[in-house]
Parts: structure tokens; C-alpha cells; sequence
């Protein structure tokens, strides 16, 4: 299972094995963004943020943004 809470504070993607939890945070550095939205593309997971698009390959790893039109 993944969540998501978009608050500035706790903004991050969330997961669990069931949904009373315990959730947990998958990876670091979405910090301070809003995260508006997830999805899953094969191995994955894009995190649709209010600063561009960021990726974890690992399911546990650090999240890297993604390059957009403007960088």
C-alpha cells in the first residue's frame, strides 16, 4: 500500500503492508515540497510534487528529481 500526505510539514510518500499500518516513509529528499500525487511504472515510483517530478528507483531510496522542459 502507498499514501500520500501533501502538507508542507509532513509532506511524503507513505507505505504499508496493510491499512492500520504502520506507515512509513519511502526515502528521503521530498522535503519541504507537496506531494500532489503518485504512481507506480514498473519498478518506480514517481511522486508528482508541487517543484517538478521525482523518481525512487530502489522503493527505499533516496527520491532524485526529474529534468522538466525549463531545466
Amino acid at each position: 500500500m502507498a499514501g500520500i500526505i501533501g502538507d508542507r510539514h509532513h509532506s511524503g510518500v507513505l507505505t504499508a503492508g496493510r491499512p492500520e499500518g504502520p506507515w512509513t516513509k519511502l526515502g528521503e529528499g521530498l522535503e519541504g515540497r507537496e506531494v500532489l500525487s503518485i504512481a507506480l511504472a514498473g519498478e518506480e515510483v514517481l511522486a508528482g510534487t508541487d517543484d517538478g517530478v521525482f523518481v525512487s528507483v530502489s522503493h527505499c531510496g533516496q527520491w532524485r528529481r526529474l529534468p522538466t522542459l525549463d531545466d
